[in-house]
Parts: C-alpha cells; sequence; structure tokens
C-alpha cells in the first residue's frame, strides 16, 4: 500500500467516526479534527484541512469543565449539535443558560439550542429547512457584525454539510452569511464563492457558477479547484500557462485515486480532459494509454502509442511547476 493510499484511508477512518461523534469527549473530538486536518493537507486538500482545524480549535474541554468566554461557548454548542455529539452541545448550552453575566440575547439562544435538542434530537434536516440548531447561523437578520464573525467557521461548515446531503437553498444561505460577515480571510471568502459556485452547477446553473467562480478567483487566485470547475463545467479554456499546469495537477491527481479505486472509466475521463487542455502532457498520456490497454481498446491504445512517438523520447515526462 503506497503512502497516499493510506493516508486516504486513514481520512475515510476520521470521517466515519465523526459522522456519529457520540460518546467523545470535547478534548477527543477535537483532537480527530486536528488530525483529520493533517491528513487532508497532506493529500493537498487545503479548503477542507483549513476548516477541519478551525473546527479544532473551536472544541475544547479541559478536565471535564467547559471553559471559554460565554460567545465561543455558544459556537462550540452549535458545533456539537450539528455533528450529534448532543450530551456535549447540552452541556454548553446550558452553561451560557446559567451564566447571569452572559447577554440576554445569548442566553435566549442557548435556550433555543436546547429546545432544539429536545424536539429534534439532534438530526440535521432532510429538506429545504436547516435544522433548528444552525439557524441562527444563517436566518438571524438581527445578529450584529460582531454576532455574525463569531458565527462564521459554523455557517461555513455547516453550509458544507448541507451541501454534500443536498440541502442546496439553506446551504447557500449560510454560504452567503460568510460572505456578509465583516474581517473574514480572503482564503474564506474564496471557499464561500467555489462552494457557491458547486451549487449554482448542481442547479444547473452554469452562468452563475462562472460569475462565482471568477470571484473566487479574485480573492485567491491560486485557488486551484475553482480552475478545473472552470474548464470541466464552464468550457473556459483560455488559461495562462501556469493556470493550465494547476488544472493539469489537480486532473491528474483525480485520475490517479481513481485508478488506485478501481475507477477505470471516471480515470480515463479525468485524463482524456487533462490532455484536451495540455496535448503534450506525456505523463498523462502514458496512463491514459495505459488504462485503454487494460480494457482492450485496441484502437485507442494505438491512437494514444501514435501522439506519444509524435512526442519523442518516452522517458521524458513533462513537468509541472
Amino acid at each position: 500500500m503506497d503512502k497516499r493510499t493510506q493516508l486516504e484511508e486513514f481520512r475515510t477512518f476520521c470521517l466515519r467516526i465523526l459522522e456519529r461523534p457520540q460518546g467523545l469527549t470535547l478534548h477527543q473530538t477535537s483532537a480527530l479534527y486536528a488530525y483529520l486536518g493533517d491528513l487532508q493537507a497532506a493529500l493537498g486538500e487545503k479548503e477542507e484541512a483549513e476548516t477541519a482545524r478551525l473546527t479544532s480549535r473551536s472544541l475544547i474541554e479541559v478536565e471535564g469543565d467547559i471553559t471559554g468566554d460565554v460567545v465561543s461557548i455558544y459556537q462550540r454548542g452549535r458545533l456539537l449539535a450539528q455533528a450529534g455529539n448532543l450530551s456535549m452541545a447540552e452541556r454548553c448550552f446550558r452553561t451560557v443558560l446559567n451564566d447571569t453575566t452572559a447577554p440576554q440575547r445569548l442566553r435566549s439562544r442557548a435556550e433555543s439550542g436546547l429546545v432544539a435538542i429536545s424536539e429534534g434530537e439532534g438530526e440535521r434536516s432532510k429538506g429545504d429547512e436547516p435544522h433548528p440548531v444552525s439557524r441562527t447561523v444563517c436566518d438571524d437578520p438581527h445578529r450584529s457584525d460582531h454576532d455574525a464573525a463569531g458565527d462564521v467557521v459554523s455557517a461555513y461548515q455547516y453550509g458544507s454539510l448541507l451541501e454534500q446531503d443536498g440541502n442546496l437553498v439553506p446551504a447557500r444561505q449560510c454560504f452567503e452569511t460568510v460572505l456578509k460577515t465583516a474581517g473574514i480571510t480572503k482564503r474564506l471568502r474564496a471557499g464561500a464563492y467555489y462552494h457557491l459556485a458547486t451549487i449554482a452547477l448542481k442547479d444547473k446553473d452554469s452562468t452563475g457558477a462562472q460569475e462565482y467562480l471568477w470571484t473566487c478567483l479574485k480573492e485567491e487566485p491560486h485557488h486551484k479547484r475553482a480552475k478545473v470547475l472552470l474548464y470541466e463545467h464552464c468550457g473556459v479554456a483560455g488559461f495562462s500557462h501556469t493556470g493550465k499546469n494547476d488544472i493539469a495537477g489537480v486532473l491528474m491527481e483525480d485520475a490517479e485515486t481513481m485508478m488506485v479505486r478501481g475507477d477505470v472509466l471516471p480515470a480515463a475521463e479525468k485524463l482524456k480532459r487533462l490532455v484536451a487542455l495540455v496535448p503534450d502532457h506525456l505523463e498523462a498520456l502514458l496512463k491514459l494509454r495505459a488504462l485503454y490497454n487494460r480494457q482492450g481498446n485496441k484502437e485507442k491504445t494505438e491512437e494514444i502509442s501514435r501522439r506519444i512517438e509524435a512526442l519523442g523520447c518516452e522517458e521524458k515526462r513533462y513537468m509541472l511547476s
């Protein structure tokens, strides 16, 4: 087993545990998110790694006591409720509710969180409405900029979860909330625009997706996944040499992952898109020929062989900057 495959297996293991974290302490949950972030960073998943690390820093337990300022405790309660760790979420909300020095609005939210846990049992909504625990993240028009700044990580994370579940309307609301928040980093803004683009694509809105992706690249010019979406799903091909190299690197990585999993046809499609963008990408041509040969497609194998021969020496490798 190669190193990448091993990292992917560890990542999958972490994600499975975090899907149902009941019984974990805050400290254990935090440590697991930190480890997940390290794995995702090693796999080149920068956005996902940043989200996992932010979540890790948002969760803390010290000798069984919930510590920190009341706003942070409330935020951790929501994260835990969204993740399904209801016992710890309830402790966070009760800590805020019982703190007579906490702002009344925050105590009211904590009380609402306790009610949501009691009524909804912490399950995420299957329809277009977010779970009640998350509604204050996306739907409170009266919150101040300070409150919104504290909500931004939760909004981003919960938006990602909703999108994964196919709940596109509330997911879009969460990412729009992130973008309305003052003082967030360019990377977080770029990530929100990227997610809005993927939601638009799922809604068959290619024009809207393009606008979001170009805005994402204005915020974060090196956002490789945004470039890939523009190329693969929006038909944009007029990239610079560096841009093409960025896209080629992601497509190659995706193809190699698919090949490891045995997904031959999707891997071949990725490689075909790669060589359509970069016709002299020898490594992609060699892998594509191997896939066609494995499928027994003699005609395509010979066609790719002729293209390889036209490039000259097979020992030469296309170098990505």
